[in-house]
């Protein structure tokens, strides 16, 4: 029995199941956002070969535990934190068989009393609320000059079945309803004959509890390990934890290879208007309305550059000058193939084999592309998978939309029509070429409206995008790395010591500083997307890596945090994310607390990733090199 125990808690058999289900996730992951939710749950996460994968590793936690016997308080810490995982999957458990997963919709006037449940083992299954609700009102927010909700809620009538006692509640975004055991979340809408349909999620959970629970046993038992490590190191004599010597010659050149592979592994047709550079520069912080915003040109132009032709730059031209180009010279751009087709079959489709990019005018008078879009239209309001092509037919629709307003002249709204910053901006009249355009921008800023941006606002943001923080920090931050590097690994010197914080310090504040100009310029905390969310989850291990070189000393701990935040800013510059500031979603903007958890939750990711790299460190140590112990109490 002793060695089956032994066996079922054996280092090598975590490492190895955290390895799958680090895999195994991802996969799930991956299929979540490539096909969809249901088809994750059935290939994955409700797979019967996930739950046994998830049972072996409880038994793996148990039986670790078990090899700790006797417990003495020293290993109280290690007990919590791996009993919590347990209880966590208890719960998790408890969500998959028990909760109620349903939605209610109701039009304004309409009333429910029972759900039908839709969770993957009671699917079907009536469920009755035990009281009734009535939608009274729907209402909806939207953003300044787009049809783009920011917000929407729905003001509901509660009458309890037994005692007629009728009570009003409001549900918006992340502002839900708790009522007999249920949760009412504001979900979705629609709108069909002047008529307003409000859709909630509704849902029953008590594994929820439990894992939060779990969650919160987690983290106190975190505290208690690190205080027992912190106490069992100050009762040992000085000069017990020795420092690693030089790695030899082979090993030393393989690591660097990796660090610095990191880097040097990214590394008759229309023209642009003919603009003076006096003129494009002022036009570069003209202010614009666009996607919900006021924002410069320069911003408009090279989102809009990317988004049609997929190129940062269309042959090297200054994406300003090239938009302006759309705009008033619009007739030879129709005809010049600069749209991205997106898809090798689409091209083929469209009778343009072999071919990247396309014409305006050759999109609308190829058949197939007008047949796509429609077929894809109804198969998506039908809630239908959609088709390879007609997926690609219809993200080439939307370049389409994105060029016809520049060629139609409606895409440089510049000019406000009220002081009411909700309202549409319009087009200027008159506006005939590049220095007409120029010359209305500043007589407005001569005698600007109220609510009209400034020059300083626009002229910020401008510079943002010239900049570019994010690449700034990483050609900062990589030679720091290597630095660092050297420094764990050799004899420290002085200069490089110094080097090393100065460059970790200044990489630290260009994120900084580009955190706070993207602030600025969004008018909101910068957390509203996942180009976002990377931003922060840098600048948290980038915060660490200042703060270590300036108080910790250790030099695993200074390569380790270094190494980190220049590959996580590395991948938040060169990974094919949108970084263009965007409305926040209703989600988000529906409470300031929700944004604030971003940014705090991956400064709490950029933690957890040092430690692990560090965990996983030793654990690799002491699996395949157990003669190097001294390596093994500096990780400690």
């Amino acid at each position: 029995m002793r060695r089956i125990v032994e066996m079922l808690g054996s280092m090598k058999i975590t490492v190895g199941l955290l390895l799958v289900l680090l895999v195994v996730l991802a996969t799930g992951t991956i299929i979540e956002s490539t096909q969809s939710r249901e088809a994750a749950a059935q290939m994955v996460y409700g797979a019967n070969w996930f739950f046994a994968l998830l049972g072996l590793f409880t038994l793996n936690l148990a039986a670790s535990m078990t090899l700790k016997w006797p417990w003495t308080w020293s290993k109280v810490g290690f007990l919590i934190t791996h009993g919590s995982m347990v209880v966590i999957l208890v719960g998790s458990l408890m969500t998959e068989f028990v909760k109620v997963d349903s939605q209610l919709a109701l039009w304004e006037g309409q009333t429910g009393n029972t759900l039908v449940d839709h969770s993957r083992h009671r699917e079907g299954a009536e469920v009755p609320l035990g009281f009734t609700i009535r939608l009274d009102d729907f209402q909806i927010d939207k953003y300044p000059g787009t049809q783009r909700p920011a917000m929407f809620r729905s003001l509901v009538t509660i009458t309890d079945e037994t005692t007629k006692v009728e009570t009003q509640h409001r549900i918006w975004m992340n502002h839900p309803l708790h009522l007999g055991g249920f949760k009412f979340f504001q979900s979705s809408y629609q709108m069909r004959d002047g008529r307003e349909m409000s859709i909630l999620s509704v849902s029953r959970d008590p594994g929820q509890t439990v894992v939060f629970w779990g969650y919160g046993l987690l983290v106190f038992g975190m505290v208690v390990v690190l205080v027992t490590r912190i106490m069992q190191r100050r009762g040992l004599p000085e000069g017990y934890f020795p420092e690693s010597g030089p790695m030899k010659l082979k090993q030393q050149k393989m690591s660097l290879g990796l660090i610095l592979a990191l880097g040097l592994g990214f590394a008759g047709t229309g023209e642009a208007a003919s603009v003076s550079a006096e003129t494009l520069k002022s036009l570069h912080s003209l202010p614009v309305q666009h996607d919900g915003r006021v924002m410069p040109l320069d911003t408009m132009a090279r989102e809009s550059v990317l988004e049609v032709t997929g190129k940062k730059k269309w042959a090297g031209t200054d994406q300003v000058a090239t938009v302006l180009g759309w705009a008033f010279n619009s007739k030879a751009w129709a005809d010049s193939p600069i749209i991205k087709i997106g898809s090798r079959d689409l091209a083929a489709a469209l009778q343009f084999p072999g071919h990247k990019h396309i014409s305006f005018n050759g999109v609308i008078a190829a058949p197939a592309f007008r047949t796509l879009v429609d077929e894809g239209r109804r198969q998506a309001g039908q809630e239908l998978p959609l088709t390879s092509l007609q997926e690609a037919a219809l993200k080439l629709e939307g370049r389409l939309v994105v060029m016809h307003g520049f060629l139609t002249g409606q895409a440089l709204r510049a000019q406000p029509v009220s002081t009411d910053p909700v309202d549409p901006w319009v087009v200027p009249q008159n506006t005939v070429d590049p220095g007409a355009l120029e010359q209305f921008g500043a007589q407005l800023a001569a005698a600007p409206q109220q609510n009209y941006p400034t020059a300083k606002l626009m002229q910020n943001e401008v510079l943002y995008n010239a900049v570019r923080p994010t690449r700034l920090a990483w050609w900062v931050l990589l030679p720091a790395t290597v630095l660092a590097y050297f420094r764990w690994r050799r004899k420290e010197n002085l200069w490089q010591t110094r080097l090393t914080s100065i460059l970790l310090i200044a990489g630290f504040a260009v994120m900084t500083w580009g955190l706070a100009m993207r602030w600025q310029a969004a008018g909101r905390i910068p957390a509203s997307n996942m180009y976002e969310s990377m931003l922060f989850l840098a600048w948290g291990v980038g915060l660490f890596a200042a703060i270590a070189t300036l108080t910790i000393k250790n030099r695993l701990v200074i390569f380790n945090a270094a190494g980190m935040s220049t590959l996580v800013i590395m991948l938040t510059d060169l990974l094919p994310m949108n970084s263009f500031i965007h409305p926040m979603p209703p989600v988000l903007s529906g409470t300031p607390w929700l944004a604030i958890h971003v940014p705090i939750i991956m400064v709490s990711y950029a933690l957890l990733a040092l430690s692990a790299f560090v965990a996983h460190m030793r654990n690799g140590v002491e699996i395949f090199k157990p003669a190097e112990r001294a390596m093994e109490m500096v990780m400690d």
